[in-house]
């Protein structure tokens, strides 16, 4: 019986120590938050963001070559008037004006996004790479992705509450147990 009993408590400590572990990685991945989907959108950012001087360079010269005095808009316009003329008589020339004013369309679509917002985030980019570092931590300890991450944490929420409901179990299994031996105890005194 005293045999069983170390047998006993030996597989009480060792399941205490798995909850510990299981408790330390679910808390670890908690205080991270990772959402499955977040570290693409924040690698696009950060790319974005690390290298925005170079956008704001290229699109400087898109702009200069597309809007400035005599640049590509202003000859595409007036290429597409004189197109139009020239489909007023040879109908053949009709569906080259509309595709040529539909590309005037799209050139000039472009002008909202060569006008955006160049200016750099230093505290941005800083958080971004906190934030980029914390994921991939997570993922050299528990797993190859952020989505596996996510999945292993709700495999230890379950684990968790596995062990600490099998040691409310073990806990009135041992008390049973005491019980018995004193019950026994006194019996065999007799």
């Amino acid at each position: 019986a005293e045999k069983a009993h170390a047998a006993w408590q030996e597989r009480l400590r060792e399941r205490e120590r798995e909850l510990d572990m299981a408790k330390h990685e679910y808390e670890d991945i908690s205080n991270v938050e990772p959402h499955a989907d977040e570290e693409e959108n924040l690698e696009a950012e950060h790319k974005q963001l690390a290298h925005i001087q170079e956008i704001a360079n290229s699109l400087g010269i898109v702009w200069t070559s597309l809007y400035e005095e005599d640049g590509g808009v202003s000859k595409l316009e007036k290429a597409a008037a004189a197109l139009s003329d020239a489909a007023r008589w040879d109908e053949k020339l009709k569906e080259a004006t509309e595709q040529a004013l539909l590309a005037l369309d799209l050139v000039n679509s472009i002008e909202g996004t060569v006008q955006m917002d160049t200016s750099a985030d230093p505290q941005r980019l800083a958080e971004i790479e906190a934030r980029l570092s914390d994921l991939a931590r997570l993922k050299r300890r528990y797993a190859p992705t952020i989505a596996e991450v996510c999945q292993y944490q709700l495999q230890l929420e379950v684990r968790i509450n596995e062990l600490e409901n099998a040691e409310n179990t073990s806990s009135h299994l041992l008390e049973e147990l005491e019980k018995s031996k004193e019950a026994y105890d006194t019996y065999s005194a007799k």
